[in-house]
């Protein structure tokens, strides 16, 4: 997978991960077009984001100045509002029976259960890789 694919799709999934009991829950439905979504914007939130807390501060002092950075804003802004405009159909969502409280304290409780042991497995072996690397150092 390419390099810059990677965190966009591990930040992505992580977010998914974490709202689709909600989403099922409370909605009664799943976004199946969400992790497609998000992979197209999630680049453009940072420019977004940052243009327009610029172009707001600096259009208390200097509104020629704020209206150049609010402009490509705009611009920007209407992107993904047309790339979330596509989302409106009903073959992006797909119904089904939602889970009740004790089913959402399982699901996240499996959640927390996974990452502990996924860090622990990872603390681990970044340990075996140190003290692997600390004997070929010292070795005689």
């Amino acid at each position: 997978m390419p390099k810059f694919i990677r965190p966009l799709l591990t930040v992505t999934l992580a977010a998914q991960i974490g709202v689709l009991p909600l989403c099922a829950y409370y909605f009664h439905h799943i976004p199946v077009g969400a992790l497609f979504f998000n992979l197209l914007l999630l680049p453009l939130m940072a420019p977004v984001v940052g243009l327009g807390l610029s172009g707001a501060l600096l259009g208390l002092f200097a509104r020629p100045v704020a209206a150049v950075l609010l402009f490509p804003c705009r611009l920007l802004l209407e992107l993904v509002l047309a790339i979330t405009g596509l989302a409106r159909f009903p073959f992006f969502y797909r119904p089904l029976y939602p889970p009740g409280a004790v089913g959402l304290v399982l699901i996240y409780g499996l959640l927390a259960i996974a990452l502990y042991f996924y860090y622990r497995h990872r603390r681990y072996r970044q340990e075996v890789q140190k003290a692997t690397w600390m004997f070929r150092r010292y070795r005689p």
